[in-house]
């Protein structure tokens, strides 16, 4: 039992002790706003499908060929390397990850000719790697959601790359997620990054005085002590808690670990 909690423990300090090191590694480094993003020859759209492993469409995608379109559209990067892997012999639902993420930016009126695929970006150092020692290249802007954006830096600094980050944005809450909900009565607010930054925007962006909350039953019991500090008339309404198969539980999981293994890495 003892050994079990120390194990534990010792895992824990060691994810926790990674993932610090990382977030303040890319600390200026990201960037939400396109205005704020310095100019580029070369963007790094990390690899992603449009389908997830159960077969559902997956957003993580969608915002990410919305984010490097809109880079590129606005002069902030020239040429574009999709990086991903090929993997429709090998799983389910698999997809040619570079091949897919280019014929979208197509769609997205990005010419052709302005994107290198690369079909060996298993993992982020896979295409981190490539970046530098495959094709070169010394100064890169890195397309992904921000937390995957973070690790990506760490890793692009181990390879001697000038490298920042722009976030696409994480998945979006909107009708097509919420069902029979019409989207005119859908607000969209993208600086929720913590609990207290929503409450805050609630009382002093939107100016409302009254509101219920929605979500699991131990999240709402914080967000409704904060509303109450923030003069709110709040209740809760409790959405189930999540399975544990939940494919967000996992991603979490994953990153954190992925975390502590960008270190081991170059051990």
């Amino acid at each position: 039992m003892v050994v079990a909690l120390g194990s534990t423990l010792v895992v824990t300090i060691i994810i926790a002790v990674c993932n610090i090191l990382v977030v303040g590694n890319a600390k200026g480094r990201t960037f939400d706003n396109i205005s704020d993003v310095p100019a580029r020859e070369i963007g790094l759209l990390l690899g992603t499908s449009p389908i997830t492993p159960s077969g559902e469409h997956n957003y993580y995608f969608d915002n990410r060929i919305k984010a490097t379109a809109d880079l590129y559209h606005a002069g902030k990067i020239r040429r574009i390397l999709v990086s991903g892997g090929d993997y429709t012999m090998t799983e389910k639902h698999g997809c040619d990850e570079p091949t897919a993420m280019r014929d979208s930016l197509v769609a997205h009126n990005v010419p052709d000719t302005c994107i290198i695929e690369h079909w060996q970006g298993w993992r982020t150092i896979n295409s981190i790697d490539a970046v530098r020692n495959l094709y070169n290249f010394d100064s890169i802007t890195i397309i992904s959601q921000k937390y995957h954006n973070e690790r990506a830096l760490y890793q692009a600094d181990l390879f001697g790359l000038d490298a920042v980050g722009y976030n696409a944005k994480p998945l979006p809450i909107t009708s097509s997620r919420i069902r029979n909900v019409p989207d005119t009565c859908i607000i969209e607010h993208w600086q929720g990054w913590r609990t207290i930054n929503s409450i805050d925007a609630v009382r002093n962006l939107y100016n409302f005085d009254s509101i219920t909350i929605i979500s699991q039953k131990y999240h709402n019991e914080r967000a409704l002590y904060q509303a109450d500090l923030f003069g709110l008339d709040a209740v809760g309404y409790n959405a189930k808690p999540l399975p544990i198969t939940s494919s967000r539980i996992r991603n979490a999981i994953r990153e954190y670990f992925a975390r502590v293994k960008l270190f081991l890495d170059f051990l």
